[in-house]
């Protein structure tokens, strides 16, 4: 730690009355065109320094820097999150290095509501004589089409209920949407409450005919089997805090796969097919996906 600041302090004091006019060269890349609403929106900025000198980000006011973003939705400014800002200092890009940044966009700036919006990263810092943009790109924001739905009651060994609410009956939904990107029907998992989005994740796909296939258990944990590719199929199982507890890989065999929940207890299980093999049936788990 000594070392860097003894650095960044020498790095200041040959570099602090000099303008680096040379250029700072950015890129913007966004995985997709389209994402659920409060999905994670993943971006990646890539940094080269054309400058000849060291760029250093630093705590000193001659050495301040910034990653920003420009966020429009229908002509209007997106404004950053109150506090919200991705912490460069101590990033030093040297003469002509490339660095890549990956950092989750709604971490720090709303993007919330519906529509198609515009976006480029720029870079401002005290020793360039501009602030330097990356291209304009889009995506878009959809609620999605519900398919499934299950508002479900919290057991009581499970609820941590405070004092003047035990006597309600606290509740959890969840919910299957769907999404079209591309030629692809995608499907989502999203875990709410009122007050409370405790998840939202993509869980498969629509394949040929196959579709997917939901269960509640006696803890009200989810069972969700969905199909990623043709006669393969994905098991989860969610919990009421909308984190995944088990997860499992299925083929088609003599018979399709399917769900199955006891009457007398509620225990849900997967019947029919057979469990696929990694480096046999599929590649890798998250390649399946």
């Amino acid at each position: 730690m000594n070392r860097l600041l003894k650095s960044t302090g020498l790095l200041c004091a040959l570099f602090a009355g000099v303008a680096l006019h040379a250029q700072l060269a950015l890129e913007l890349t966004i995985p997709r065109p389209l994402y659920l609403e409060y999905e994670r929106i993943i971006v990646k900025v890539k940094m080269r320094n054309y400058s000849g000198q060291p760029l250093v980000f630093g705590r000193d006011e001659r050495l301040s820097g910034k990653l920003l973003f420009e966020i429009t939705l229908n002509g209007k400014t997106v404004e950053p999150l109150p506090g919200a800002e991705y912490p460069m200092t101590g990033t030093i890009l040297q003469p002509g290095e490339t660095r890549e940044f990956l950092l989750q966009l709604n971490r720090y700036y709303k993007l919330t509501q519906p529509g198609i919006y515009s976006v480029h990263a720029y870079v401002t810092h005290k020793l360039l004589p501009n602030d330097y943009k990356s291209q304009d790109l889009r995506f878009e924001i959809t609620p999605g089409a519900k398919a499934w739905s299950r508002t479900v009651g919290i057991p009581e060994l499970l609820s941590s209920a405070l004092e003047g609410e035990r006597d309600q009956i606290r509740e959890r939904t969840y919910e299957i949407r769907t999404i079209v990107n591309n030629a692809d029907r995608l499907y989502y998992l999203v875990v709410e409450d009122p007050k409370h989005i405790y998840a939202v994740m993509p869980v498969g796909r629509m394949v040929g005919v196959e579709t997917f296939r939901a269960e509640i258990d006696m803890l009200s944990r989810l069972h969700l089997l969905v199909p990623v590719a043709p006669k393969l199929f994905r098991y989860y199982v969610v919990g009421l805090d909308g984190r995944i507890e088990s997860t499992g890989m299925y083929k088609t065999d003599r018979t399709t796969p399917s769900l199955f929940r006891q009457p007398e207890s509620g225990k849900v299980g997967v019947v029919g097919g057979a469990e696929a093999q990694v480096g046999i049936d599929y590649e890798d788990p998250e390649a399946a996906r």
